[in-house]
């Protein structure tokens, strides 16, 4: 897909609850500084551009949730019989923001190493 080539940050695979009005609303499949690629249920309705997500970091961080306002840039409806995918766009991460999301991603590098090393 044409969106995978215009990545100017590192795309870590993480796979994590996302919530939306402290309901769970779908999987963080991978994320870097300014964005993140979500799966949803086929049920969910993305009515609206620009939204709020919640991200409830793992416990051993030790970080209070993550509200990131994000806006979607693409969607694929046919990612699966199951699951639609959107592609989404930080909006005005403040610097308390920028510092959790970092400990995340650096959290999901270690992890992906883990993963790898694995025989």
């Amino acid at each position: 897909m044409a969106h995978d080539n215009k990545r100017k940050f590192e795309r870590l695979s993480a796979f994590w609850k996302v919530y939306r009005d402290e309901i769970s609303w779908g999987y963080l499949i991978d994320l870097s500084k300014t964005g993140v690629r979500v799966w949803l249920n086929k049920e969910e309705k993305v009515n609206e551009n620009e939204f709020s997500i919640r991200i409830n970091p793992p416990k051993e961080l030790n970080l209070d949730s993550i509200d990131l306002a994000i806006q979607q840039v693409w969607m694929n409806p046919n990612k699966s019989q199951r699951f639609i995918e959107i592609g989404c766009q930080f909006q005005s991460l403040s610097g308390s923001q920028k510092k959790q999301l970092d400990q995340l991603i650096l959290f999901f590098k270690r992890y992906n190493a883990k993963e790898e090393a694995l025989p």
